[in-house]
């Protein structure tokens, strides 16, 4: 008898996985550090929630090709979360960019 890890199909379902989680860019910078930031710093958390917020929305849209429906599903969900995480942030990163009177890096 053969190890359950071992299985052809188990192999599979755990690259996909592997690969749908970590395909998402995200910016390890707490929400509570964003005050501390100066301008420069703002901008570039700015492009990284950007950056994320992109390849969410792409992993959303790529969901479908999950092999089995439940990693669709899981695929799907960790995808919208990452997107709404990078919306928040880019709100915050926003104001605080706002309150500072920081010039808008154009992208």
């Amino acid at each position: 008898m053969s190890s359950p890890l071992r299985s052809p199909l188990l192999a599979s379902l755990l690259v996909i996985l592997a690969t749908g989680c970590t395909s998402i860019p995200r910016s390890g910078m707490p929400v509570s550090q964003f005050s501390s930031l100066d301008c420069a710093q703002i901008a570039d958390q700015l492009q990284q929630a950007q950056t994320t917020q992109q390849s969410a929305a792409a992993a959303k849209g790529n969901a479908w090709k999950a092999v089995l429906p439940p990693l669709i599903g899981a695929r799907y969900i960790r995808a919208s979360s990452r997107e709404t995480e990078a919306e928040s942030r880019k709100a915050t990163l926003l104001s605080e960019q706002q309150s500072k009177q920081c010039a808008a890096r154009s992208s």
